[in-house]
């Protein structure tokens, strides 16, 4: 039985062990979907403001000392809170992801964000409901009930596994309160300093926005006409 001293560890075990359970059954279901090297993290440090990144899949992230490449799988800890199901939906969504990469279809544009009708047909492809978001295209994905049928042994591994989860950055500093903003949390330097930055985006008569250094460095601004990141003005 393991001690109170290495319970993190062996959480986190077990964690790694049931997500990779689940990739074996997907990749059994669709032999497409290619072997990855699994990281699990945070999905909201240097994101932007509400957006946690539940998972990825990267092609070519890692090297194996036999040379061969692998992808990555990134799998978020604060999304861990949501459950068995929907991780195995992030799992099933970036398998589609895996897919195309084999397959070397394009399936997302600006920058991975938007994912387009190829991506909709290799989701539905692998069992998922697809729906449309005018911003990012097919990237609203859910498991089935077919899904839950061939699932269930690795849907029931994952909830065993699921004893934590990962708080976001505001959250942590709030001691596990979500909090509506992060004023009065920080040790006033943000307040004094008014030298902010000029950023424009990428429209033809750019749109000019004022950030603080420190506020463009937790992550990228998106324009949502242009659909191209604010940078500083040169």
């Amino acid at each position: 039985m393991a001690s109170k001293s290495d319970a993190g560890v062996v959480m986190t075990v077990t964690l790694v062990s049931a997500v990779a359970s689940a990739w074996k059954k997907i990749r059994e279901l669709n032999p497409d979907v290619p072997k990855v090297i699994l990281t699990v993290g945070s999905g909201t440090l240097g994101a932007r403001k509400g957006i946690v990144h539940l998972g990825h899949f990267a092609a070519n992230r890692w090297q194996h000392t036999d040379d061969t490449k692998y992808p990555e799988l990134f799998v978020g800890g604060e999304g861990l809170r949501q459950g068995a199901e929907e991780l195995l939906s992030t799992l099933l969504h970036e398998a589609a992801h895996g897919v195309a990469h084999v397959r070397k279809v394009q399936d997302t544009s600006r920058q991975g964000r938007y994912h387009n009708d190829a991506y909709a047909k290799l989701a539905g492809e692998i069992g998922l409901e697809v729906n449309k978001d005018a911003k990012n295209g097919w990237n609203q994905t859910r498991v089935t009930d077919d899904i839950r049928a061939d699932y269930a042994k690795e849907i029931a591994l994952l909830g065993k596994a699921l004893t934590a989860y990962r708080y976001n950055e505001l959250e942590a500093r709030n001691g596990g309160e979500k909090g509506d903003g992060e004023k009065g949390e920080g040790d006033g330097e943000e307040k004094k300093n008014s030298n902010n930055l000029k950023c424009v985006c990428g429209c033809e008569k750019p749109r000019i926005i004022r950030v603080s250094r420190s506020v463009l460095e937790l992550g990228a601004i998106e324009c949502r006409e242009c659909g191209k990141d604010f940078a500083p003005a040169e």
